[in-house]
């Protein structure tokens, strides 16, 4: 055994040595003059006992809830305030149902994950809940910006048969699940390890459940016979209405799946990296370089600095760090071959600057190698941003390929353009006419050279402000072009109220996408000032859809397409929820009558092109469509395949272009 293999099973785990209290620390600068606040807070600095016998759910509760100033988190701010839960290894007795807050990580140690055990006399029904019910309600649609890892929630000393939850996670989007395991008692009555009967998570994934009635109780019952039970492998199993074709109750289909996107035979994914044997001089705080300083501040360009400090990392092997913090980019931030980059409750790198302000010529704020580069970039727990209008700015671009799938993936990272207190972008955003907030060109570009595994991204441009702004009136120009003709995988992944369109695949190859999501832009249809590709212009650099197809004044025509897909060969997507709620909303008034859409709202949701090849979509479902998917075939309408959320449609499996 190596020096450092030997030493990583002595070690403690790595982010419980980083500095948390000095000069290097993470830290929230949008407090105003509060300097001391505490991003980093381990439970045991709150009285927690972790021996299995002492009652810690106050000192848990308290170490979430801390605002730093006597004062709690609840209904105070979101992102002004993150919080890293640190948990160490050991049994944490609970009595009471312990509560998330809004942008919080409550991570256990992974080489020893610690254990919140409910005691015999637990009150209650539900041990621990994702929901912060400062969102207002109990739906889970904005309770954004929560993560729990690395935890074991045990459930085995409560009364088998007595009706108990293990974990509430009724959440939106931005929230994570990742090294859970629930166990609960045998042959019992009562226990669901996780109730997911609310709320809009993209994904749940690395999860072990033992034990209990109901492992995972989601929001879709059906009374009746069960159709598929105790099957050991399912090629493609149909159930409902197939394009073209006619209504399937229990079809199989053969799916002829690219070889390059699988792994033993089934589509390849990956748990996010822990790094949990890492030792501490394997480690780099970007904040502790000698000669380079990185403030992480919100004003000062760090990026002079990280491009030095990743570069040098890279070469050493070293994982970067990012401590909290707004670390302000007025260039091109290079992520190159062999990066690690781990962040601490989503720290943000934001980009500003003349770099970033012309949109004939845009340019990346955060850029994954260079093109036809290969190697490791694995990103974690960071949300990348604009901090003020950046017409000009593709906010994250990936050109780099992995020699092994996996090898450049994101986990659990996230863009969001206004919305935050960290943008400028949240405050001027306000006015009803959208040519005025180009706030960035486009949210993600997956390049031709580029292969990525992507884990629970969320790509959002505000619809609202999570505090101190007002309306969010914004015009980003597209949310995830993927022109990647290397093996690529989107896992739970959502992008929101971008003009052009929320997904582009544009002669894209060997793309497995799983459970996709969008909601049109509420400013758009019916009442908007603009009409798109408006007050963008179709730029074919990008493979922009121009919407000729539609009359210059057709207003529920011209409005940004859920997804649209322009040739390209060997595409599989798994899963995808395409919603438009509103049209012409320009005040946030979200229950106002004339801005809610009923049927037919948007004329088309998706839009098929260019004649793909072995395109295989399942599971598509529209609200307020007329035509679900554009593809100048038969078009099929929502009022034709009706379901899902009303008024809705549903198409089991689209095979129009599965053909080669």
């Amino acid at each position: 055994m190596d020096e450092n293999a030997q030493a990583s099973l002595t070690e403690s785990y790595w982010l419980e040595q980083q500095d948390h209290t000095g000069s290097t620390r993470g830290f929230a600068p949008f407090l105003g003059t509060y300097y001391s606040y505490p991003v980093y807070r381990n439970v045991k600095s709150y009285g927690a006992a972790g021996n299995g016998s002492t009652d810690d759910t106050t000192a848990v509760q308290n170490a979430i809830n801390d605002d730093g100033q006597g004062g709690n988190r609840y209904k105070n701010e979101v992102t002004t305030r993150p919080a890293q839960v640190y948990v160490p290894g050991g049994t944490y007795r609970l009595t009471k149902q312990l509560d998330m807050r809004l942008n919080t990580f409550l991570v256990g140690d992974p080489k020893n994950r610690p254990v919140f055990k409910a005691a015999s006399n637990f009150q209650g029904q539900t041990m621990l809940t994702g929901v912060d019910y400062a969102t207002n309600g109990t739906s889970g649609t904005t309770n954004f910006l929560v993560t729990i890892k690395n935890i074991v929630i045990d459930t085995t000393d409560v009364n088998k048969d007595n009706t108990f939850l293990g974990l509430n996670w009724g959440v939106a989007q931005a929230c994570q699940l990742t090294n859970i395991r629930i166990l609960m008692p045998n042959n019992s009555k009562g226990h669901t390890g996780i109730n997911l009967t609310q709320g809009s998570a993209l994904v749940v994934s690395d999860i072990s459940i033992q034990g209990g009635a109901v492992g995972i109780r989601s929001n879709i019952t059906h009374e009746g016979t069960v159709k598929l039970a105790n099957t050991g492998f399912v090629e493609t199993w149909i159930w409902g209405n197939v394009n073209p074709g006619t209504y399937q109750t229990g079809r199989t289909l053969k799916t002829d799946r690219s070889s390059g996107l699988l792994s033993n035979g089934k589509f390849f994914t990956m748990a996010q990296p822990t790094y949990r044997d890492y030792r501490s001089n394997q480690i780099v705080n970007v904040k502790a370089v000698n000669g380079r300083a990185v403030k992480g501040d919100g004003k000062t360009d760090d990026s002079a600095s990280l491009n030095a400090i990743l570069a040098q990392n890279a070469v050493q092997g070293k994982l970067s760090y990012f401590p909290y913090g707004v670390y302000i980019v007025k260039s091109t931030l290079l992520i190159p071959p062999g990066t690690r980059i781990v962040g601490e409750a989503w720290s943000v790198i934001s980009g500003i600057g003349s770099a970033f302000g012309d949109r004939s010529n845009p340019r990346p704020v955060i850029m994954v190698g260079k093109p036809g580069e290969t190697g490791v970039a694995q990103i974690s727990d960071m949300r990348f941003t604009v901090a003020d209008i950046a017409p000009g700015a593709i906010i994250l671009q990936v050109n780099m390929a992995g020699t092994r799938p996996g090898d450049v993936g994101f986990w659990n990272t996230h863009i969001t353009v206004g919305g935050t207190a960290d943008s400028n972008v949240n405050f001027a955003s306000s006015s009803p006419n959208t040519a005025s907030c180009l706030a960035a060109f486009a949210m993600v570009h997956l390049t031709r050279t580029s292969s990525a595994y992507i884990e629970n991204m969320w790509g959002w441009t505000a619809d609202h402000s999570l505090e101190r702004g007002g309306p969010q009136n914004i015009a980003t120009g597209r949310g995830l072009l993927v022109e990647a003709t290397n093996p690529t995988w989107l896992i739970g992944t959502g992008f929101e109220h971008n003009t052009l369109y929320n997904y582009n695949l544009h002669r894209a190859q060997h793309i497995f996408a799983s459970l996709q999501q969008c909601e049109t832009a509420y400013w758009q249809g019916v009442g908007s000032p603009q009409n798109a590709p408006a007050p963008w212009t179709a730029d074919a650099r990008f493979g922009d859809p121009d919407f000729s197809w539609c009359a210059g004044d057709d207003q529920r025509c011209r409005m940004g397409l859920a997804q649209n897909i322009n040739g390209g060969s060997n595409l599989y997507l798994y899963g995808a929820a395409f919603w438009t709620f509103f049209h012409g909303e320009t005040q946030g008034r979200y229950g106002f009558a004339g801005t809610i859409c009923g049927d037919k709202c948007i004329k088309n949701q998706t839009r098929v092109t260019g004649n793909p090849k072995k395109l295989y979509w399942y599971g598509i479902d529209t609200k307020s469509a007329d035509v679900m998917i554009l593809d100048g075939v038969d078009n099929p309408k929502q009022e034709n395949h009706p379901g899902g959320w009303n008024p809705g449609g549903v198409i089991a499996a689209y095979l129009r272009f599965a053909g080669s």
